[in-house]
């Protein structure tokens, strides 16, 4: 949890560059001060993720669901192992409804499973919800 004038961190992990992109837009017009780092793989978040002191981890992580290397689910079950990573506000944000999906990520560490919006509308309640709770 984040004291209330740190600026937010985040680690956003989806291999669909566009989404990356409306994210980070709509994380950082509701947050400017918002330190975002971005990866195109669950692989690349988990290494980051291992390879932080303490005093860098990450607020929040959001996770795209299916991922190369490593899906959302794989990452969250590993960080589950470490008691170092329950501080870390951790949400998966996909394309699928399917409610064997957000079981699987709900059970395996993540505080919330949202589905991918089709408006900016929805992405902003969203994206504010996540911040709230980050």
């Amino acid at each position: 949890m984040k004291s209330p004038t740190t600026p937010t961190t985040a680690y956003i992990a989806d291999d669909d560059p566009e989404d990356i992109d409306l994210l980070c837009e709509v994380i950082r017009a509701i947050d400017s001060s918002a330190d975002l780092k971005v990866f195109s793989n669950g692989r690349q978040v988990l290494a980051q993720l291992m390879a932080c002191r303490d005093e860098e981890l990450p607020h929040l992580l959001i996770l795209d669901y299916s991922m190369p290397e490593l899906t959302g689910p794989q990452v969250l079950r590993e960080l589950g192992k470490y008691s170092r990573y329950s501080k870390i506000a951790k949400y998966v944000l996909s394309t699928s409804s399917a409610s064997v999906y957000m079981d699987e990520c709900l059970q395996t560490g993540a505080d919330t499973y949202f589905v991918k919006p089709n408006s900016m509308q929805e992405l902003r309640s969203i994206v504010r919800k996540i911040l709230q709770r980050g």
